[in-house]
C-alpha cells in the first residue's frame, strides 16, 4: 500500500487533526483525505476537544507543542471522553518521555507522507489498544 492509495481501514474513519500551524493542518488534510479518511481540523486544543465532543472521532493527530494547551493535555482530555482513542503526536522536534507515555506513537513532521498514513492505518486496524510510545 502506498500513501496515495485508499486503505481498507480508511473507509469512513474520522481523524481529528489539531495543530496551530495552518500549513501543517492543510498538509495533513490533503494526505489523509487522499488516503480515504474524513478529516476534522482544529487550530488549537480547545477547538479540537469541542469537535471531538460533537462527533465520533476514530483517531487524533495532535501537535505536541501548541500555545494555550499542550498536546499532552489535549490527549488526556480526549482520552477522558474516549479511553481507547488512538493518538499520534506530530512534532518538528524530539519529544520528551511524557509524550510517549500519552500517545500511541509519534511521527516527525518531516515524515508526514507515507509514514503518517502507515501509522494511522496501523492504529485503526488493530483490535485492542497496543503498547504506547513507538516513534517514527
Amino acid at each position: 500500500m502506498t500513501a496515495m492509495s485508499v486503505s481498507r481501514s480508511a473507509a469512513r474513519r474520522r481523524v481529528l487533526c489539531v495543530d496551530d500551524n495552518p500549513d501543517v493542518l492543510e498538509l495533513q488534510k490533503c494526505i489523509l483525505e487522499h488516503s480515504g479518511y474524513e478529516v476534522l481540523l482544529a487550530s488549537n486544543g480547545a477547538d479540537g476537544i469541542s469537535l471531538a465532543k460533537g462527533r465520533k472521532v476514530d483517531l487524533a493527530l495532535l501537535d505536541y507543542e501548541m500555545p494555550l494547551m499542550m498536546g499532552t493535555e489535549v490527549a488526556q482530555r480526549l482520552r477522558d471522553m474516549q479511553p481507547a482513542l488512538p493518538i499520534i503526536f506530530v512534532s518538528g522536534s524530539d519529544l520528551p518521555q511524557e509524550a510517549a507515555m500519552v500517545a500511541d506513537c509519534c511521527v516527525s513532521k518531516t515524515k508526514m507522507g507515507k509514514a503518517l498514513v502507515q501509522e494511522v492505518d496501523r492504529l485503526l486496524s488493530r483490535r485492542r489498544p497496543g503498547r504506547r510510545g513507538t516513534t517514527h
